[in-house]
């Protein structure tokens, strides 16, 4: 559920807008310009609010950790399974090769 709760501010006598989503939670972030800058224009020209276009970055970024965190795991999974591989197939050639067995 969301919530829209308007304040004053002290030196103004427009309102200004506060949403409140009981899912979120709220940060205190410093971006040095160089990546404010952009981001600002960017979510200026998609017509999205900037803190919007923050949480999509977010969103973009784990969604890319996960894959790559995914595919390493996967690789350690797949060397570990082809030392198996790797072990049974020699006892499978020394009991081919031994014609006592």
């Amino acid at each position: 559920m969301r919530h829209d709760i308007s304040y004053y501010h002290m030196n103004s006598s427009y309102p200004f807008y506060v949403s409140i989503d009981p899912g979120m939670r709220a940060i205190s972030l410093n971006l040095p310009e160089d990546l404010l800058g952009p981001a600002s224009r960017y979510a200026d020209a998609l017509g999205i609010p900037r803190a919007e276009y923050i949480r999509r970055a977010i969103a973009d970024m784990n969604r890319r950790s996960e894959a790559e965190l995914r595919a390493v795991r996967l690789a350690e999974s797949s060397l570990r399974v082809r030392d198996e591989s790797m072990r049974v197939l020699e006892e499978f050639s020394e009991v081919d090769s031994d014609p006592d067995a």
